[in-house]
């Protein structure tokens, strides 16, 4: 165990009735990886990181109507964990609507990632062609992406510079082979 998270419906619901739980978490040693920001506006994001203290947000995507919190992502590299699927599926957005492009542009960290992959029929190789055909992403786009997942996982430091390596090599014999 890594981390507590935290989801569900947002309204209702807000982050300070967790907080006990978080500090009690991070004080055994957890990372915090609630949601917050999918159901509900930008305001649940900024509670959601005074309230929990947050390593990682799971979806996150409400921080666009907010240059405030947009900037505050940005300046502390705290990343959105975007779930495509899990947002056009729960009808919060469409594809066109969709601001993951617009996070990505922004500056702000972004994995990407499948929410509850049985619950909305997803993969994640799924998810990176979803983003690429319907909101706009290049390959460079993508692989940034990949690198964020891998640099903000709760890896060992050890793991995650082997694993960047490897993700690297990889990608430049992909990158070679279409070239030709």
């Amino acid at each position: 165990m890594v981390a507590l998270g935290l989801g569900g419906p947002e309204a209702g619901y807000p982050a300070s009735n967790f907080s006990a739980q978080f500090r009690y978490a991070k004080q055994a040693g957890l990372c915090a990886n609630p949601h917050a920001g999918e159901g509900a506006g930008s305001e649940s994001i900024w509670q959601t990181i005074e309230e929990l203290k947050p390593s990682r947000i799971g979806h996150g995507i409400s921080a666009i109507d907010d240059l405030k919190l947009v900037s505050y992502l940005v300046r502390e590299a705290l990343p959105l964990e975007v779930c495509l699927t899990s947002n056009i599926k729960l009808g919060v957005c469409n594809y066109d609507s969709h601001p993951l492009k617009q996070l990505i542009d922004a500056g702000c960290v972004v994995t990407l990632n499948t929410d509850d992959p049985v619950l909305f029929q997803t993969t994640l190789t799924r998810e990176y062609a979803v983003a690429i055909q319907k909101c706009g992403l290049g390959i460079e786009d993508i692989k940034d992406l990949i690198l964020n997942a891998l640099a903000f996982s709760y890896l060992a430091n050890c793991d995650k510079s082997r694993m960047v390596n490897s993700f690297n090599m990889q990608f430049e014999e992909l990158d070679t082979f279409f070239l030709r």
